[in-house]
């Protein structure tokens, strides 16, 4: 029995369905993004850096973000004003950044690691992050753990002895820190991924492509 012969217009959607399938096979698409980030690491270090530029000075007129460069501003001219300084103080954008971080780090201390790992799993989970804090360790607070080895810091002190901080922590307690680091760092990458636009470039070309092709707006 031989094989039906298939119309052109039949050998055509069945190429279009091949070609679909490989095209989305994750397996596939993981051979090829390897092997392009592999050989052009610069090209991929320099479309993160493009995109990031590219989106920064959008995020620094954000008035979340403006809202934080007053509240310095005003910070500074309290000062200037306590000191007798005249003019009117500038805040740059590296100050703007700069607190906006710090903010970032001291709130991620005071979260049970549950609820940042929860936090670092929304953002970080469509970059292939994937673990789960576990229930045993939900509960510990970074700053809480901190606080515990620095008062046995400050006894040994007193006591003229030295000790390693984390010797007061118990097995668990060493744990939720080690797990509080990587989350911290999680929540930094996924940050950045999240932020980077590796298709800035190509989103332009795009855009100026498709203006062409839009429908022209009927005169009245």
């Amino acid at each position: 029995m031989t094989d039906k012969k298939l119309t052109p217009e039949q050998a055509k959607r069945e190429r279009i369905s091949v070609a679909k399938a490989t095209l989305e096979n994750i397996a596939l698409q993981g051979v090829l993004g390897s092997n392009q980030i592999i050989k052009n690491q610069a090209l991929y270090g320099q479309l993160a850096v493009s995109g990031a530029e590219n989106g920064y000075s959008g995020y620094m007129n954000t008035p979340e973000v403006q809202e934080t460069r007053k509240g310095l501003q005003d910070q500074k001219k309290s000062e200037f004003d306590k000191y007798c300084v005249a003019g009117f103080p500038s805040i740059n954008d590296g100050d703007v950044s700069l607190a906006i971080i710090k903010q970032l780090e001291g709130r991620k201390t005071v979260l049970p690691l549950r609820d940042l790992g929860e936090i670092v799993k929304s953002i970080a989970g469509n970059h292939n992050y994937d673990f789960e804090v576990p229930k045993e360790l939900g509960d510990y607070v970074q700053s809480e753990l901190q606080m515990k080895m620095q008062e046995a810091q400050l006894k040994a002190v007193r006591e003229g002895t030295q000790i390693d901080p984390t010797s007061v922590l118990s097995e668990k307690e060493k744990d939720a820190l080690q797990v509080y680091g990587l989350l911290s760092e999680a929540y930094n990458r996924g940050v950045s991924l999240s932020t980077c636009d590796y298709f800035s470039d190509f989103n332009q070309l795009g855009q100026m492509i498709a203006e062409k092709y839009k429908p022209k707006e009927k005169k009245e």
